[in-house]
């Protein structure tokens, strides 16, 4: 991992640190709400684990409403607090990645967790609001700003380790994601709502459908990898059809990526040419071997 990126890693946790001590005097006594802890604690641990895979590229945590629910309720210290430990937790657990990208993970969502809160009670949103609907303007400005931190973080992030442009980030990998937090901002705000009515059944009320949703997304995102796989299996036969030019079709699809990379084009645009690619000598299929393999010269007759 280059130094940079360490730097920038640092420079992340600390500011969710001293923020989070800035905002520790509007902390709730964690004595009077332990089971709240437990409760959100423990659903934002198993968000970690079921996060919903874009289908182009990415994935979003269903976490994102339980954090929304957390400002709009206890407010942004509570909401820093669990998001961190949630995240911390959920990733040592899995030991997927390494201990620098667990911490940035862990610090960037307490770090937009928190500033977005900020953002919610400067703009006159009140926390624990038995009348939220009177706050929707501040609400939806806070969830945005959820978004575009996360955003940010993520694309410095990127751009520092990749070399990557962040315009070609936010453009091919991040734009797309805002349309999913707008969607899930007011499940958030509704949750919160009936959490305030009801307590810890509202959230749970909204949060196995929340589950069952995501599924029906994942069932999507499965049918489209094997339209996709289907494709593939198609230009393979294509090659093996035709051994003069076997891997044809793949170096043709290579090139055409690269080439749309180059050319910055959106991820869902780089896809459909590279699938077209695989797919340019399709019509072989309905050429006899004869004709595919003859070493000579066609006749008039093959040629039509």
């Amino acid at each position: 991992m280059p130094l940079k990126v360490k730097i920038y890693i640092g420079v992340i946790t600390a500011s969710a640190i001293a923020l989070f001590i800035y905002l520790i005097p509007s902390l709730p006594s964690l004595s009077n709400i332990w089971l709240v802890l437990i409760f959100f604690l423990a659903l934002s641990t198993f968000a970690e684990f079921i996060p919903v895979d874009l289908p182009v590229s990415g994935a979003v945590s269903i976490g994102f409403p339980l954090d929304f629910v957390l400002i709009l309720v206890y407010g942004p210290a509570l909401a820093m607090l669990i998001t961190a430990l949630g995240a911390l937790i959920g990733e040592i657990i899995e030991r997927k990645i390494s201990w620098y990208k667990i911490i940035f993970n862990a610090s960037q969502f307490a770090l937009s967790a928190g500033i977005a809160g900020i953002v919610y009670q400067e703009l006159g949103g009140v926390i624990g609001t038995t009348n939220l609907t009177s706050y929707i303007i501040p609400a939806l400005i806070c969830a945005l700003t959820y978004y575009f931190i996360n955003s940010f973080l993520f694309m410095m992030v990127y751009h520092l380790a990749e070399g990557i442009s962040v315009w070609f980030i936010w453009k091919n990998q991040l734009k797309g994601i805002i349309a999913t937090y707008i969607a899930l901002a007011p499940i958030g705000f509704i949750m919160a709502m009936v959490y305030i009515g009801t307590g810890i059944w509202g959230i749970i009320l909204f949060f196995f459908p929340l589950i069952l949703a995501r599924r029906s997304f994942e069932l999507y995102t499965k049918m489209r990898k094997v339209y996709l796989d289907t494709i593939r299996a198609l230009a393979a036969a294509i090659d093996a059809k035709d051994p003069y030019t076997k891997g044809h079709s793949e170096r043709v699809a290579k090139m055409s990526v690269t080439l749309a990379q180059e050319l910055n084009l959106s991820d869902r645009d780089t896809e459909n040419i590279e699938y077209t690619a695989l797919l340019h000598d399709i019509g072989k299929i309905g050429i006899s071997d004869s004709i595919l393999g003859k070493k000579g010269s066609l006749t008039s007759q093959e040629f039509d």
